[in-house]
């Protein structure tokens, strides 16, 4: 019945952009990008999405994002600066939808990004506690981070790093799900075949 569990574990990934690109590129993209910050981000979620295993890196990067993001102000576009584009009407054309995110809402995604993918590098060491830890704070800062519910979900379903808890992992496995996470909604259907009383 755990065969689910760890299909799922040998299936982990990272934030969507390093997905999309390989070694090469990413790191073409750390060496061109003009503001410490998102090279530091880019760096992080290189650490995380490839074979290394440095997560102060991301933590780094949370540092530095939040700094960042204690000089927003509602009108700024340090969204859009941390991405080397100052202009507005240049921000509006390049990156639509990075312009329309509050700050918060930008600073906070990135934030989680970083922690999530440090959760990554911990799981990939057996560190489970520590990834587990990472995971919490990728939701502190954004509550329906898909992978990172999915990921908790994972670590309290088997009892890694946290004492085993179905019924916390239906919780993670839901919110997952919701935000359209296919394997958390297999993992759903799953569990409440394994065990109904905790999806009641």
């Amino acid at each position: 019945m755990k065969k689910w569990i760890s299909v799922a574990l040998a299936t982990f990934c990272t934030v969507s952009f390093v997905d999309a690109v390989t070694l090469e590129d990413l790191d073409r993209y750390i060496s061109e990008v003009n503001t410490p910050t998102t090279k530091q981000v880019f760096v992080c979620e290189r650490e995380g999405g490839f074979v290394f295993k440095d997560p102060q890196q991301c933590t780094k990067a949370v540092d530095m994002l939040l700094v960042m993001s204690k000089k927003a102000t509602k009108s700024s576009l340090l969204r859009c600066e941390f991405y080397g584009v100052s202009e507005e009407e240049a921000c509006k054309l390049g990156i639509p939808s990075t312009y329309q995110k509050t700050d918060k809402e930008f600073f906070n995604e990135k934030i989680s990004e970083s922690y999530f993918n440090a959760g990554i590098i911990y799981d990939r060491s057996m560190l489970y506690e520590k990834g587990v830890a990472m995971y919490k704070k990728a939701i502190e800062y954004n509550p329906n981070d898909d992978m990172a519910n999915f990921n908790l979900g994972v670590r309290y379903y088997y009892g890694e790093g946290v004492a085993m808890d179905k019924y916390k992992t239906y919780k993670h496995m839901s919110i997952a799900a919701k935000q359209g996470h296919q394997k958390a909604q297999k993992a759903l259907d799953m569990l409440c075949s394994e065990s109904p009383s905790v999806c009641k």
